[in-house]
């Protein structure tokens, strides 16, 4: 059962001065730790790494999201200046299908756009530099979002790696499962609740778990919305990830909660291996993240899944464009699959992705949250030109 050796040295260390370690503070080590976590020093993506995220899939997902801010933008009265805040930006592929299109199809809305890109990893930051380069100052780089923000927040599978903390109700009661040292491995100790916010958590929801139900909870996701409303003035907030509503979140039937390790395109539930060398994810809350941002001032637009949203902007009439563009039928296949994947329902399909819009002194219909705008828009992205796998 390998770790990375700077990941393990910490664990112990800390385990030797605390005794036990919330999955929280363990979670944190093992994906951010300086030097050996998983995303500051082994994360992989793309089709031969950990996983694939939706902008490594396809190119049209981050040009479909173009469209959309520039809805946005134009809603906001298009400003001669429009920041763009990616939060977890990765490899950068996002950004760059997002630009790209925007300079060769939205030129007005193009010229406006200051994209902003806030990442943990120094590693990913190195290459985000490199990919990002040929869009020059129009790309800016930052540890924090910056105040009194008027434009676009937006995130993709970033608040399910947030560090959550693990809980499981027994005999009416909620307790947190720790990580305790067992030799030369770690397994788990029930006990007492670490802070009272846990049990306020679902106090606020006006849930309980059933009997012997595990769940997570993601206090981190908490602090992140409040972070973002105190951050942005005016405009909006569009937050993809895999999640669900807090009822289907917690619902009894999920009684070992969502949290899963990835490492080279497998899922394990052994998630105190490989810590430092495999992905640890949990399902969001978007009940809370809705809750807390009205709380602070956001307006929700819409929470729809990735596959609506994306059919909305239209994405069929790429589908379509297909057959009438001169390309090697591997080329075109690849496409297609990509294309399809985007919006695949199947388990653990990347469309069932949920995409949670909030808006802030902002009120829109926007494309991506209405049915009734896909066909228009299928029909428009048929004559313009697509992103293209190679």
């Amino acid at each position: 059962m390998p770790h990375d050796p700077d990941v393990l040295a910490e664990l112990r260390r800390r385990l030797a001065l605390h005794g036990r370690l919330t999955f929280a503070e363990v979670m944190e080590i093992a994906l951010y730790h300086p030097i050996g976590g998983y995303y500051t020093a082994h994360v992989e993506l793309g089709p031969h790494g950990d996983f694939v995220t939706a902008p490594e899939e396809h190119p049209a997902f981050g040009a479909l999201l173009a469209r959309q801010a520039a809805q946005c933008w134009q809603v906001m009265g298009a400003p001669a200046v429009f920041p763009v805040v990616e939060m977890g930006g990765g490899r950068g592929v996002l950004a760059s299908a997002f630009l790209a299109h925007a300079h060769a199809q939205l030129p007005d809305f193009a010229h406006a756009v200051r994209y902003w890109l806030i990442d943990r990893s120094p590693r990913l930051l190195a290459e985000l530099r490199r990919r990002l380069a040929p869009f020059g100052d129009q790309v800016r780089w930052a540890d924090d979002i910056p105040s009194a923000l008027h434009g676009l927040i937006l995130s993709n599978e970033l608040v399910d790696a947030f560090p959550v903390h693990r809980v499981v109700m027994r005999a009416g009661e909620l307790r947190e499962l720790y990580v305790v040292a067992d030799g030369d491995f770690f397994t788990w100790q029930e006990d007492e609740l670490s802070t009272p916010a846990l049990a306020e958590y679902f106090d606020h929801l006006g849930l309980q778990l059933a009997e012997d139900q595990q769940a997570e909870v993601n206090l981190a996701a908490i602090d992140w919305m409040r972070t973002v409303v105190q951050a942005l003035a005016r405009g909006f907030v569009i937050t993809i990830d895999f999640g669900h509503t807090a009822k289907l979140l917690y619902r009894p039937e999920r009684k070992y909660g969502t949290l899963y390790a990835y490492r080279r395109q497998c899922v394990s539930d052994d998630l105190l291996a490989n810590l430092g060398l495999q992905d640890l994810i949990a399902h969001v809350d978007f009940t809370t993240l809705v809750e807390t941002g009205k709380a602070g001032g956001l307006t929700p637009l819409g929470l729809v899944t990735q596959h609506h949203f994306l059919l909305n902007l239209g994405l069929e009439g790429w589908l379509a464009a297909l057959d009438t563009l001169s390309l090697p039928p591997t080329q075109r296949a690849a496409n297609r699959r990509a294309l399809l994947e985007l919006v695949s329902t199947e388990e653990n399909g990347l469309g069932d992705a949920k995409v949670l819009v909030q808006a802030k002194e902002m009120t829109a219909e926007l494309d991506g949250l209405l049915p009734a705008a896909r066909r228009h828009n299928a029909e428009m992205l048929y004559g313009i030109r697509m992103p293209l796998l190679p």
